[in-house]
């Protein structure tokens, strides 16, 4: 017997939380990062990443040898722009996601890009913040991405 809430499995009954699809993209999801080995690691870049359900949003700052602070810096990548974001989770790595963008140009701004591809390395005590909002984004991207089909682009 199968329903949307009820799983019966050889006389044990498991509960499947409800999910509010809708919320999780309207909702806005943030995750504090870091960038490391910029200028030789000399440069220390700290942030938070934000996704409003339709743009990620990068706020950083970045501190040489932990003394001159700069301003905090602002970029924005829209759905068009990024190519694929993916969460690495690594036993002694830690946790990093990987924003590719379609451009170079695209992620020229943030500090640590390489080929267009940024690096962020996440804190284990943020890592279902950064899973979070993984899951938000894949499913958004993935709308995008059919909605983009429909129209024939």
């Amino acid at each position: 017997m199968v329903n949307f809430r009820y799983y019966t499995i050889v006389t044990q009954q498991y509960t499947t939380p409800d999910i509010n699809i809708s919320a999780m993209l309207t909702s806005s999801h943030s995750v504090p990062f870091r960038i490391t080995g910029v200028n030789s690691g000399f440069t220390e870049v700290s942030g938070l990443l934000h996704f409003d359900g339709i743009t990620l949003k990068m706020e950083f700052e970045s501190a040489l040898v932990g003394i001159l602070k700069s301003d905090v810096r602002v970029v924005t990548l829209s759905m068009d722009q990024i190519r694929k974001v993916t969460l690495k989770s690594g036993f002694l790595s830690g946790t990093k996601l990987v924003i590719q963008t379609r451009s170079m140009a695209d992620a020229a701004d943030v500090p640590g890009a390489k080929s267009g591809q940024v690096t962020l390395a996440i804190k284990r005590s943020d890592r279902t913040d950064a899973a979070s909002l993984n899951s938000a984004f894949q499913l958004a991207f993935s709308e995008y991405r059919l909605g983009k089909m429909d129209e024939g682009e």
